[in-house]
């Protein structure tokens, strides 16, 4: 029930910061912010569209991803538990992007969100490729769900179009509701 829930502008609720700060459950990764994480239980408290973004731009740019992606050190041996961290505070964003039913001015968000997936199936140990494919498919449903909800009004960008095609070429039911979603003549 929406009218339940208490919507905040930050990076993460009050009530998860003061929990999370007094049971020590900061990651090393949490620089400044703590950001919220990912629960499958009923959302009680949701971000703003203002606040989603937030997230997501502090975590593209102050979590550690631009160094560990770094030419020197792209995919070295941090890659994993950064992958892992921001993978479960992405879901999170995800889940509250759903719960918010966001129009599509919003899908930036989820854009960003499936991008960062694409980098990591890059990953050349692809000791988790399944896992980056898995995360980046479900971002990719999500958005199209908008823009089934929306008439065409919103659509994948074009990397992610390209990707996901490819990624989904044994579902040919899929293959032909991408193709009727997305004006394919701008590739």
């Amino acid at each position: 029930n929406t009218s339940e829930l208490k919507v905040y502008d930050g990076l993460c609720s009050e009530t998860e910061r003061e929990l999370r700060l007094s049971q020590r459950l900061v990651s090393h990764w949490e620089k400044k912010e703590l950001v919220a994480e990912f629960s499958r239980a009923d959302k009680k408290n949701i971000r703003t569209p203002a606040g989603l973004n937030s997230s997501v731009l502090y975590l593209m740019q102050e979590s550690g991803l631009q160094q560990a992606v770094s030419p020197e050190k792209v995919f070295d041996s941090n890659w994993k538990e950064l992958f892992f961290f921001l993978s479960d505070r992405l879901s999170s964003v995800k889940q509250e992007f759903i719960i918010s039913a966001l129009g599509p001015n919003h899908l930036p968000i989820l854009h960003t969100i499936a991008n960062f997936y694409l980098f990591a199936m890059f990953d050349p140990k692809c000791v988790y490729l399944f896992c980056y494919c898995e995360a980046f498919s479900r971002v990719c449903c999500a958005v199209q769900v908008y823009m089934t909800q929306f008439n065409g009004l919103c659509s994948l960008d074009e990397n992610l179009f390209i990707y996901y095609f490819f990624l989904n070429l044994d579902d040919s039911a899929l293959m032909v509701k991408l193709l009727k979603q997305n004006d394919v003549s701008r590739y």
